[in-house]
């Protein structure tokens, strides 16, 4: 999937959590560390939204594990998230709204042709039976209906005062 529908499913999966879930106090920081952990795993991948600003970064995990292995995996959805959960225990939004994200991501890459290694180290990939290539107008559909999601979420999640 393309970086703009990471963000827009990373705002959805954050506004549901807060909206239905009551997770978070704060949907403002909620929302925003989701879309952060939304595009984190495609540092793996230079061409990515986050590859283009850390290319030196990216390059290297690339070449040291690949595209859609370690990165979409649950050791790096469980390791970001108990790192942060280490360095800043004070604010747990933080920790939530990226594992939140990281999450999004991980079920929108399996939603692809190629899906993603879940279980790495392990060389299975995991992908539902329905998907979609990146790029295609499924998929630019698919990042429309989450915008009307995310702008109808917001009226619940957001208060002017």
């Amino acid at each position: 999937m393309r970086g703009p529908t990471h963000v827009a499913a990373g705002a959805a999966f954050a506004l549901i959590a807060h909206n239905y879930a009551g997770i978070g106090d704060d949907p403002y920081l909620l929302t925003a560390t989701s879309i952060i952990g939304a595009l984190i795993p495609d540092i793996c991948h230079q061409g990515s939204t986050l590859g283009r600003k850390i290319p030196l970064l990216s390059w290297g995990i690339n070449k040291s594990f690949g595209h859609r292995t370690i990165t979409h995996s649950l050791i790096f959805l469980f390791g970001i998230t108990a790192l942060l959960k280490y360095l800043v225990p004070q604010y747990p939004i933080i920790y939530i709204g990226m594992f939140i994200g990281v999450l999004s991501h991980l079920v929108l890459d399996a939603l692809t042709p190629s899906g993603i290694q879940l279980l790495y180290p392990l060389k299975m990939k995991i992908r539902f039976p329905i998907y979609t290539r990146t790029g295609s107008m499924i998929e630019y559909i698919f990042f429309f209906s989450l915008i009307v999601i995310d702008i109808t979420l917001i009226g619940g999640s957001f208060k002017i005062t």
